[in-house]
C-alpha cells in the first residue's frame, strides 16, 4: 500500500449439517485408437499438427491457447502430454482444459504476464479420427502484458477527517492519472446521495451535469510509486495533505489517464468526517448511534436525518449522551440516514451491503425469529458435582415470549444420559453426575421448541 506523490497541476474543472454426495456411474466412449501417424508434423502445415501458440486473456487473467488443425480426443490426459515450463526449466502448476465450444484449442491458466514460457507437445497427442504428430513439438512465447486499469477501490468512502491514509485506487501497469475534485454543495447533498448515475465509469456528458450541484475545487496529476508490473497495486491519493480537500463535506472525485480525452472517466463519491455513523436494525424500530472517529467518543447531539427516495425529511432527531437515537422505523433500501455537527457530515446510504462479512468463516447461531439462549456457570465438572444450566426463550428483539413447552436432551458423549422437558419460557434444571462417569470427556445439550 503506497501513497501517491503528485505532480504538475492541469488545466480544467447449535445446528447439525449434512452433506449428501450423489454418485452416478455412466460408461464412457472409449479413446480413439492410434493410426499411423501423418506425415507431416507442425511445421510443414498439413495433417494433423499445431496450428498456433497465442498468449492471451482469459476471465481477466492471463492465459495461453493452442490451436490444432483438427478437433482433439477429449479422453486424453493433456496436463500429461503438454508440459508448460518457465525459463529456468521448471514446470508450472497449472493446467490445460480443451474448450468444449471448439474442441481444436486447448486453454492454459494460470501464468503470469510478461513471463517467458517453453511449451512442449508429445506427438502422442491424438486427433479425434486418431491421427498423430510425426515428431513433438517445441515453442517459446512471453505472457501477454496486461492492458493498464485504473480506478477508484470501492464505490464510495468515509474518510476521517483528522487521520486517513487517503483515498484508495487500484491499478495495473499505470504510471500516473489525473484526478480533479469537485465538492457539492450543501443544498443538493440529498439529491445527489439518491442519484446513483454518477458512480463507475461515465462519459463525459454523462458527469456534465456535476456541476449543477458541485463545484470543482481541486485537480493534480498523481504518480504511482509502486513500480511493479503486470500486478494489482493498491495507492492512496494523499488528499489528508491538501488543503483544498481537508474541509467537511461530500466530494466528487473523477479520475482519467493522462492524455486520453476521450471514452470514459473513472468517478467515485467520498465524506470527508470526524462522525463514524452505525445503525442497528431491529423488526420495528433502528438504533442509531455517532461517534468520534478520532477520539472514539460518543457524540452528543447530533443532527440525525433520515430522507426518502424524494428527498423528504421524514424522521429527525438528535443523538443523546450515549451517541445514541432509538426511532421506531424499520430504514428502507431505498432511504439514507445523514448525520451532522456542525460542520461535520456523514451519510450511511441503506441500499449498501449491511456489514459485509463475506471474507471471515462465520458460525454460531443464525437470526431466527425465535431463539433459545443457553448458559451454564462454567463448562468442567468434576464427578459427584451438581450440572446446572439455563436456557431463556427469547424473540428476534430479545425479549420475552408466551410460554411453550421447551424439549432438551443431555448426552454424555458416549449415550443418551436424560431426557428434559420445561413447559416455561425461562428454565432452570439441576443434574447430578455418576461418580462412575468419572472419565474425561465432552458432555452435548441438544435442545428444540415446539
Amino acid at each position: 500500500m503506497n501513497t501517491l506523490t503528485r505532480a504538475a497541476i492541469f488545466a480544467g474543472s447449535l445446528l447439525i449439517t449434512t452433506a449428501f454426495f450423489v454418485g452416478c456411474t455412466q460408461k464412457s466412449a472409449p479413446a480413439p485408437k492410434a493410426v499411423a501417424a501423418a506425415s507431416a508434423d507442425a511445421l510443414n502445415k498439413s495433417g494433423f499438427y499445431v496450428s498456433s501458440l497465442d498468449s492471451a486473456v482469459y476471465d481477466a487473467e492471463p492465459a495461453l491457447e493452442l490451436w490444432f488443425s483438427e478437433r482433439l480426443a477429449s479422453q486424453q490426459d493433456f496436463d500429461q502430454l503438454i508440459s508448460v515450463k518457465d525459463a529456468s526449466g521448471k514446470s508450472l502448476d497449472g493446467g490445460w482444459s480443451l474448450d468444449y465450444s471448439d474442441e481444436r484449442m486447448l486453454r492454459y491458466t494460470p501464468i503470469k504476464a510478461g513471463e517467458d514460457y517453453v511449451i512442449e507437445v508429445s506427438k502422442e497427442v491424438l486427433s479425434s479420427t486418431g491421427a498423430q504428430f510425426s515428431a513433438n513439438f517445441s515453442k517459446e512465447i512471453k505472457g501477454l502484458e496486461q492492458a493498464p486499469v485504473w480506478g477508484f477501490s470501492g464505490q464510495g468512502s468515509l474518510l476521517p477527517a483528522r487521520a486517513t491514509e487517503g483515498l484508495p485506487i487500484r491499478t495495473i501497469n499505470t504510471q500516473e492519472v489525473d484526478v480533479e475534485f469537485l465538492r457539492v454543495k450543501d443544498a443538493a447533498l440529498s439529491e445527489v446521495l439518491h442519484n446513483r448515475a454518477y458512480r463507475g465509469k461515465k462519459s463525459g456528458w454523462e458527469i456534465s451535469s456535476l456541476n449543477r450541484y458541485a463545484e470543482s475545487v481541486y485537480s493534480n496529476r498523481f504518480e504511482i510509486t509502486d513500480k511493479r508490473r503486470n500486478e494489482q497495486v493498491l495507492s492512496f491519493l494523499p488528499i489528508q495533505t491538501i488543503d483544498e480537500l481537508k474541509r467537511p463535506g461530500l466530494y466528487f472525485a473523477i479520475m482519467r489517464k493522462p492524455g486520453e480525452f476521450e471514452g470514459n472517466f473513472e468517478v467515485t463519491h467520498y465524506v470527508v468526517s470526524d462522525i463514524g455513523v452505525h445503525v442497528r436494525k431491529y423488526q420495528n424500530n433502528a438504533l442509531l448511534l455517532a461517534y468520534s472517529l478520532s477520539t472514539g467518543k460518543p457524540i452528543n447531539g447530533a443532527q440525525f436525518t433520515v430522507i426518502n427516495p424524494f428527498g423528504q425529511e421524514i424522521i429527525k432527531g438528535a443523538s443523546d449522551a450515549a451517541g445514541q437515537m432509538l426511532i421506531a422505523h424499520t430504514p428502507k433500501s431505498d432511504e439514507l440516514l445523514m448525520a451532522r455537527i456542525g460542520e461535520e457530515l456523514s451519510v450511511l446510504p441503506f441500499n449498501q451491503p449491511a456489514l459485509d462479512l463475506s471474507e471471515f468463516d462465520i458460525t454460531g447461531a443464525t437470526a431466527d425469529a425465535v431463539s433459545l439462549h443457553i448458559w451454564s456457570g462454567r463448562d468442567l465438572y468434576r464427578p459427584g458435582e451438581a450440572l446446572r444450566f439455563f436456557a431463556l426463550l427469547r424473540d428476534f428483539d430479545g425479549k420475552s415470549i408466551a410460554a411453550q413447552p421447551i424439549y432438551a436432551n443431555l448426552f454424555n458423549g458416549e449415550d443418551r444420559e436424560a431426557s428434559l422437558i420445561g413447559a416455561r419460557s425461562r428454565v432452570q434444571r439441576r443434574l447430578t453426575r455418576k461418580p462412575a462417569q468419572s472419565g474425561t470427556a465432552g458432555w452435548g445439550f441438544a435442545r428444540r421448541c415446539a
